[in-house]
């Protein structure tokens, strides 16, 4: 069996509307910019965060071009 190394982040948030933390761990690991892969139907889900992270001077840009979840044959 060939080795497989996986680097998991260093914290994992679940629940509802955790991800407008975001912005805070951001701001504490020093970021500046972030960079969001994600389908255009996010982009309204997102705009609370988006403003946030505005409001904080993180600079964010999004790549809306998925239309699914990604597979293995993507």
């Amino acid at each position: 069996m060939n080795a497989l190394t996986i680097y998991q982040p260093k914290k994992l948030t679940f629940g509802e509307n955790v991800y407008m933390s975001l912005c805070d761990d951001l701001r504490q690991a020093g970021c500046k910019r972030l960079f969001v892969v994600t389908g255009i139907f996010m982009m309204k889900v997102l705009e609370p965060l988006t403003s946030k992270l505005n409001g904080e001077g993180i600079v964010t840009q999004f790549h809306t071009s998925l239309s699914a979840e990604p597979t293995f044959n993507d």
